[in-house]
């Protein structure tokens, strides 16, 4: 747990096929079901400055406390996630994290026991 952040509860991931990834997840990983769109509404989107209309699909699953997200640009449409996968190989792209274990008058929290 990172002692800034608070506890990390979703990654999400950029990828080239989402049904694929959906599948791995699920066979090798064990991680479902998915609650899948596969054209997420996008409105008034702008990117570096001009207006753009990217089509994604997102896919969205549960491992434990953390979710997983998985992201696929279906058109050309520029956008973070069409650079996130024109830059090479892919990997983890978000980790929002929950909210602080410790409040602003307190020093620490006690670390919280994870189960297995």
């Amino acid at each position: 747990m990172s002692r800034f952040l608070g506890e990390i509860r979703q990654l999400g991931y950029v990828v080239h096929d989402i049904e694929a990834a959906m599948d791995y997840w699920s066979t090798t990983l064990g991680v479902g079901p998915w609650f899948y769109n596969p054209k997420v509404p996008i409105k008034n989107y702008r990117y570096n400055g001009e207006a753009h209309e990217p089509h994604n699909s997102v896919a969205l699953a549960n491992s434990g406390y953390v979710q997983v997200e998985l992201i696929q640009t279906r058109n050309d449409a520029p956008s973070m996630y069409r650079d996130f996968l024109q830059a090479g190989p892919r990997a983890c792209n978000t980790s929002p994290t929950g909210p602080p274990t410790t409040t602003p008058t307190s020093r620490a929290s006690p670390p919280r026991a994870s189960s297995p």
